[in-house]
This record gives C-alpha cells, sequence and structure tokens, in this order.
C-alpha cells in the first residue's frame, strides 16, 4: 500500500465486532473469536495525491478476479505503520484479467484490520503513546485488547463472502495485496459460499461501497478492465 497520503486523523470510537460466527471450519475468521467489548475502532482519514479509479487501478495491479476470502488469519502493523495489514488465504473464482488461474489458491494481504492493541499503539509516534497514556491514566481506564482500524471509504473482507478484487503481488510480503480501498474490493452479490465455478456474470451485481447501490458486474468489466 503506497503512503501518498497528505494528512491522517485518527478518532477512538467503541465499535461491536461486525464478523457474524463463521458456522464452516473452511471460512475462519480470526476476529470470530474476539468479543465486541475488546474492540475500539480506531477512524483513519486520509488525503490521497492520486484517486482509485477503475483505470488507475487496472494500471497498477497484477490481476483482477472475482475472489473469495476462505480464511481471516491474522492482523499486525508489520508492513504499514498506519493501519497495519489483515492477512488470510482467498480461491480464484474467476479471472477477469491478468495472471492468476481459476481454482487457484493464494495468500492476500489488505490493509487494516483488528489489530492488538499493544502493536497498534507500539507502532505509532511516541508522543502520541505518551498521550495516551496519561488519558488513560486520568480517566483511571484501561487500554482495549485490539483496535478495529480502517481508512475512509474502505471496507473489511469477511469469511465466506466473494468480492471483485484488483490485486498486485507484493514481494516484502510475499502474498497479493489488496489494492484500491472500497473501490478495488467490491463484494459480489447473488454467490453462494459453497460456489465453485462462474460460467458467466450476467447475473451477478458487484456492491458499490460509495453509493450502496449494486452494479451489473459484466457491464463493469466490459468498461473498466482489459
Amino acid at each position: 500500500m503506497k503512503k501518498a497520503f497528505v494528512s491522517v486523523v485518527a478518532v477512538f470510537c467503541l465499535v461491536g465486532c461486525s464478523q457474524a460466527a463463521v458456522d464452516d471450519e473452511q471460512f475462519y475468521a480470526y476476529t470470530d473469536k474476539i468479543s465486541s467489548e475488546q474492540i475500539q475502532k480506531v477512524e483513519v482519514s486520509a488525503e490521497f495525491v492520486y484517486e482509485y479509479t477503475p483505470e488507475y487501478m487496472q494500471s497498477i495491479s497484477d490481476s483482477r478476479v472475482i475472489g473469495r476470502i476462505d480464511t481471516i488469519r491474522d492482523a499486525d502493523m508489520k508492513y504499514n505503520d498506519v493501519v497495519g495489514y489483515t492477512y488470510g488465504r482467498l480461491t480464484v473464482l474467476h479471472v477477469l484479467s491478468g495472471n492468476l488461474s481459476v481454482e487457484e489458491e493464494i495468500e492476500y494481504a489488505k490493509p487494516g484490520g483488528v489489530i492488538e492493541y499493544s502493536k497498534w499503539n507500539a507502532a505509532q509516534p511516541q508522543a502520541d503513546q505518551e498521550k495516551r497514556a496519561y488519558l488513560l491514566d486520568k480517566n483511571n481506564e484501561q487500554a482495549p485488547a485490539y483496535v478495529d482500524i480502517l481508512l475512509e471509504n474502505d471496507i473489511h473482507v469477511e469469511a465466506g463472502k466473494s468480492y471483485l478484487i484488483y490485486l498486485k503481488f507484493s514481494d516484502d510480503m510475499n502474498r497479493y495485496e489488496v489494492i484500491g480501498l472500497g473501490n478495488g474490493l467490491r463484494e459480489v452479490i447473488g454467490l453462494d459460499r459453497n460456489t465453485q465455478d462462474i460460467s458467466s456474470l450476467e447475473k451477478l451485481k458487484i456492491k458499490n461501497n460509495t453509493t450502496n447501490i449494486n452494479e451489473n458486474l459484466a457491464a463493469y468489466r466490459n468498461e473498466h478492465i482489459k
């Protein structure tokens, strides 16, 4: 994830964990084992020097696929000290363009996630750490166990769901990075979690994360993906 933003503002607020319980071991999410009471949300706003348009995402991505999120394994601040990354495995259900293959299972990294507070806090400037410690002590409060951190205009992945995903292989992480925030990760409507083969895109829709309107996937592919 390129750090091409001008400013970042983080705001704390309490939030419940949105992950539903996983009813199939195949679709594992580590967050299902975390109580909502242990999580505090960190809202991060940013100004980018570029916009994640379909044309820009096409130019910087290696593959454009329909992928099912099989696992959401963990998250940390190792490769990005602003929002961190979530890691897991996905299965490629359909290749729109690029160098991946149908049924290929790949490791992914996605910006943001539910991250241990101690790991997140340690990645922040010393002055911010001291301020938080002072406020916690002053208010006689304890730090949360986890923070839920996400850039504005982005979404979390959910185990068992399928998405239109723009991917770029990261040599540093040795896995594919999900790029484009909510523009490069759009839920596919109309797919069951057990779907293994997509013969046609005509009846499928993808969610626009800005307007919350479901759009025709085939039309999007024809117009934007080369």
